[in-house]
């Protein structure tokens, strides 16, 4: 074999045991108090290297919404646990325990707690709908929200919605 061949070989040997780990952004909705002391939502970024599959970014995702503030605000009640995520085509499956409903009710709680959800599931490009199973059961929050294939079209929309209202005061 000559020289040439036998280099090549060698570099594509070599080629193929370095691992590549690309990253990939992702975010959570969170709320936090901005310099004025005002409650703000915002977009906290979470990056990932490609060694994660699908469904444990799913998991760390939510896991982080439903379990980690670091110096956030978090309408999630403080016992409430991630039990699973689930994904077929397009449609999200939201598993928590019953520890969700804890905070009592209040129209602006619940709302801030769902937004964080929606927000959350729709910045992953693979859901098209959202489902939240309390305790296994299709059921309403406090206040009456119940998120049974929420969908993503419904959700862009409602927020165009909200933004023209702010913007020109209506």
């Amino acid at each position: 074999m000559s020289f040439k061949k036998i280099l090549f070989v060698i570099i594509i040997s070599g080629l193929m045991c370095i691992k590549v780990y690309a990253e990939e952004t992702n975010y959570i909705g969170s709320w936090r108090y901005d310099e004025g002391n005002h409650l703000e939502y915002y977009m906290k970024e979470i990056i990932f290297v490609s060694q994660f599959t699908e469904q444990e970014k799913r998991m760390l995702i939510f896991d982080n919404f439903f379990n980690r503030c670091d110096n956030e605000v978090n309408f999630v009640p403080e016992d409430t646990e991630l039990l699973d995520v689930k994904l077929y085509d397009g449609h999200l499956e939201l598993y928590v325990s019953e520890a969700i409903r804890d905070y009592g009710g209040g129209t602006a709680w619940e709302i801030a707690l769902v937004e964080g959800i929606l927000s959350t599931a729709f910045t992953l490009d693979d859901v098209e709908d959202v489902t939240l199973y309390i305790d296994g059961k299709v059921e309403y929050l406090p206040e009456g929200t119940i998120l049974d294939r929420y969908r993503k079209e419904d959700y862009i929309c409602r927020k165009l919605r909200e933004e023209v209202m702010t913007n020109y005061g209506l």
